[in-house]
């Protein structure tokens, strides 16, 4: 074992040690996994040497007829009334240490989720990110495993240590056999988990596709696609594949395990039978004891297993301070800088600026933005048109805060909105989103999204967005549980339905400024009809920027800007773009079409 790699197992384990310690009652879970060790050991000696004691005090009374009866009760008081009276203790001491593990668990994964939840927007939407913290979390997860096992290595110090005292005794050369056995272990264990964790990163990788083609086979939300496009056989092959490719990096971890395997079982044979032909010999020919010889067999054995749990545990800790390392690197991802003190300030002539914003998205050869400049004053309402890839969805993830500009930059009233502080500068905004979510709760938790709120402000929502119609039509009302994954009694909300929660919670989270990316891309013409009537009320006094394909969106804004590769090609009034004849007249003529009587496409067939 280098001394690099054993220094760097070390520093891991601190780590995790520290970090628990400082969590409440952590310290005090480590005193007690402590106690719990050293009265584990305690009990381990006591099997070394009372059994054989007894047996000795019985042969030498058999022969002599001179037998110890209080030797002989006090040997059987300590092999069964104090293994008696320790489990009795035990089992509270157990379940007070697993109860505080289970909150300290809970606490470790609580911290990790709310690092997770303050990382930047960009960096997490990498898939190979959110594969590294899966990876993270499944570690943070197991955390308090390395308790135990730097606990198991001191018990096994302790016991090596008792152990080694009696061997010597007997012959010193028995200690030599027994680690030279050991290190032959150690080193096919340490080259298995070096072997183990070099696939683990392929095992998560495979582990993830497979679980996202069984999702989509077994998941309600594909069914409809799953069954009228006959997509199962699709499904199935790409699923079989994954577990086939699955199953390879297995046999290869299997076979690796086998070689391992081998090699423990043949060291064991070589060192029990060194050991259990000498003992022979020492009683048959050397006049040892029977009982002496069962002492020295158990501390052979107690011995031997000591130092293998020190070696493996050793080994596992070393395994899992890599994971361990890559929790540290994790939490070491750099974030940019969200430090800005200033409250943001809205007031009546308040206006946001995008000075010669470029953006280029990690990884990317092109700018989603470049160069742009655009001003939203207060009270105004602003509606970005443009096709598909044109730099809408950045413009309004750069808007709110979720991506930082390349070059260039975003102003709040003349100042750089990344002197804000973070946290108020977002609360300015109520976003509803084409892909909003609908989390696994209530109606009322979905649009309020907290565990307190407020009554009054709730139902006027409600009855403002016109979702109160939908809660009267349901036997719970607001309490109606969204999806049956929880509840077999539970909605799945239609589009138009969805998007109405949507916006009650964005109405209900306030904020000056509404943001509506795609709001009605997936409505039918009614429900597009009354979501656009709702965002009416809505931002009435209030500045507003919408972001839409549906044309019809411009009857709601003062403003219109077009967008095309990234930079803002066209801005003013429906009436002045449309008759500059441009890429909106363009854009509005092809949408138009399809409303009226008689399409272009039906009047060339006519002609």
């Amino acid at each position: 074992m280098k001394i690099t790699k054993i220094l760097e197992t070390l520093s891991q384990s601190k780590f995790l040690i520290s970090k628990i310690i400082r969590i409440k009652n952590g310290k005090k879970y480590i005193i007690l996994k402590f106690v719990l060790l050293i009265c584990n050991s305690c009990i381990d000696l006591i099997g070394i040497l009372v059994p054989g004691l007894l047996i000795n005090e019985l042969i030498i009374g058999l022969q002599t007829e001179a037998h110890s009866l209080h030797r002989l009760a006090l040997y059987l008081a300590i092999l069964l009334v104090l293994p008696f009276v320790y489990r009795l203790f035990l089992i509270p001491l157990q379940t007070l240490i697993w109860k505080m593990g289970e909150e300290l668990g809970l606490l470790l994964t609580n911290e990790f989720n709310v690092f997770v939840s303050k990382m930047d927007y960009e960096t997490l939407e990498v898939p190979e990110m959110q594969e590294w913290r899966e990876r993270v979390d499944g570690t943070v997860q197991g955390s308090l495993e390395i308790v135990d096992m730097a606990g198991n290595i001191l018990k096994a110090l302790i016991s090596l240590f008792v152990t080694l005292s009696i061997i010597t005794y007997l012959n010193p050369l028995l200690i030599v056999l027994i680690v030279a056995m050991i290190f032959i272990n150690s080193l096919m264990t340490r080259w298995m988990n070096g072997k183990r964790f070099a696939l683990r990163k392929d095992f998560s990788k495979r582990q993830r596709r497979i679980w996202s083609l069984s999702f989509m086979l077994g998941d309600f939300s594909f069914a409809k696609e799953v069954r009228l496009y006959q997509a199962v056989p699709m499904l199935l092959d790409k699923l079989n594949d994954a577990k086939r490719d699955l199953t390879i990096t297995a046999f290869q971890n299997h076979q690796n395990e086998n070689k391992v395997s081998l090699v423990l079982r043949l060291t064991e044979f070589v060192q029990s039978a060194v050991i259990y032909v000498y003992m022979i010999y020492k009683v048959l020919f050397r006049g040892m004891p029977i009982g002496s010889m069962t002492i020295y067999l158990s501390a052979s054995q107690q011995f031997s297993g000591a130092v293998s749990t020190v070696v493996n545990s050793y080994l596992a800790l070393s395994e899992r301070s890599m994971e361990i390392k890559e929790w540290r690197d994790f939490l070491k991802i750099p974030a940019k800088n969200k430090d800005g003190a200033l409250e943001p300030q809205i007031h009546d002539d308040f206006y946001i600026e995008f000075r010669n914003v470029s953006f280029q998205y990690p990884g990317s050869d092109t700018f989603a933005l470049q160069n742009l400049s655009l001003k939203i004053s207060c009270h105004e309402k602003l509606c970005i048109v443009g096709v598909n890839g044109s730099g809408k969805s950045t413009f309004i993830k750069l808007l709110l805060r979720l991506y930082e500009p390349t070059s260039g930059e975003i102003l709040l009233n003349d100042i750089n909105i990344n002197d804000y502080d973070y946290e108020l500068y977002q609360q300015l905004f109520a976003p509803v989103f084409q892909d909003f979510a609908l989390f696994e709760f209530t109606l009322k938790e979905n649009i309020v999204l907290a565990e307190t709120y407020v009554e009054e402000r709730f139902r006027k929502v409600c009855d403002d967005t016109n979702i109160s119609s939908l809660f009267n039509k349901l036997t719970k009302g607001a309490e109606t549980q969204i999806g049956k994954e929880i509840e077999p009694d539970g909605i799945e909300p239609s589009g138009g339905e969805g998007q109405r929660i949507a916006i009650a919670r964005a109405c209900y989270h306030g904020g000056e400024i509404l943001v509506l990316d795609e709001p009605t891309a997936a409505l039918d013409p009614n429900a597009e009809y009354e979501i656009y009537t709702q965002f009416y009320h809505m931002i009435i006094g209030k500045c507003a920027v919408i972001v839409t394909h549906r044309l019809s969106a411009v009857q709601l804004v003062d403003k219109i800007a077009v967008f095309n590769d990234g930079q803002v090609v066209e801005y003013g009034t429906h009436a002045e773009l449309y008759a500059k004849g441009g890429l909106y007249t363009e854009m509005f003529d092809k949408q138009a079409q399809f409303y009226r009587d008689n399409p272009v496409s039906h009047k060339n067939d006519d002609s």
